[in-house]
């Protein structure tokens, strides 16, 4: 299923096709399929893939509210088992920004890096721009050292 959550002025909520009307494929790197399809297993034929705790579409809200104890550590209370800061300050959004970040420092070319992250190049990189698999394998390949290398990291330092 391919679509987003709206609000409208009234803060009524509906399932719709993503801004532009369309949707479009990306690749996944296999950890990051393998973590999707066990959330899909466990979703129950849900109309929506990715729910808050109430099984409503998420908000912004329930971001702040959850991303912020994560990416700046919990202190306890009632709250889980304290932890150290993740990346204090960080907001949701700027997993975009890291991402292309990523993307930049792979050497992954801009017609993908755009495609990826939904942009519409400008002007003749438009035009004559476009993506093969030859671009994509190294990409994935890179993005999967990433995270195996992330992984490591958490495991030196607990």
């Amino acid at each position: 299923m391919c679509g987003t959550v709206h609000e409208d002025v009234h803060a009524y909520r509906f399932f719709g096709p993503p801004k532009g009307g369309g949707g479009r494929s990306i690749d996944l790197p296999g950890f990051l399929a393998d973590l999707l399809a066990e959330h899909c297993a466990g979703a129950g034929g849900r109309d929506l893939l990715f729910v808050n705790r109430r099984g409503a579409p998420i908000r912004h809200t329930d971001f702040r509210a959850r991303w912020r104890k994560a990416c700046d550590g919990a202190s306890g209370g009632p709250a889980p088992a304290p932890f150290a800061p993740v990346c204090p300050g960080l907001r949701f959004h700027d997993l975009r920004h890291s991402h292309k970040t990523m993307l930049v420092e792979l050497g992954v070319p801009e017609a993908l890096q755009d495609e990826r992250l939904g942009h519409r190049p400008r002007g003749a990189h438009a035009v004559y721009d476009h993506t093969t698999t030859a671009m994509r394998k190294p990409m994935i390949s890179g993005l999967e050292r990433i995270w195996a290398d992330a992984l490591a990291g958490a495991r030196d330092h607990p």
